[in-house]
C-alpha cells in the first residue's frame, strides 16, 4: 500500500485506507430498509427470553 500511495503510512493512515476501501464495497441501507431492520429486531426481541437452546 506504500508503494502504491508513495509515501510511507503510519498505523492509523494504513488502517484507515483499508477501511476505506471496504467500505466501499459495503452496500448501505436507505432509510426505509433500514427502518424495517430496526422494527424486526426491536420484534424479535421479545422472543429472545422466551427461546430455548437446546
Amino acid at each position: 500500500m506504500e508503494i502504491k500511495l508513495n509515501k510511507p503510512l503510519s498505523w492509523d493512515e494504513f488502517f484507515q485506507n483499508i477501511f476505506r476501501e471496504e467500505e466501499e464495497r459495503i452496500p448501505k441501507l436507505t432509510e426505509e430498509e433500514a427502518e424495517i431492520l430496526k422494527d424486526l429486531t426491536k420484534e424479535d426481541r421479545k422472543n429472545w427470553r422466551i427461546r430455548e437452546f437446546v
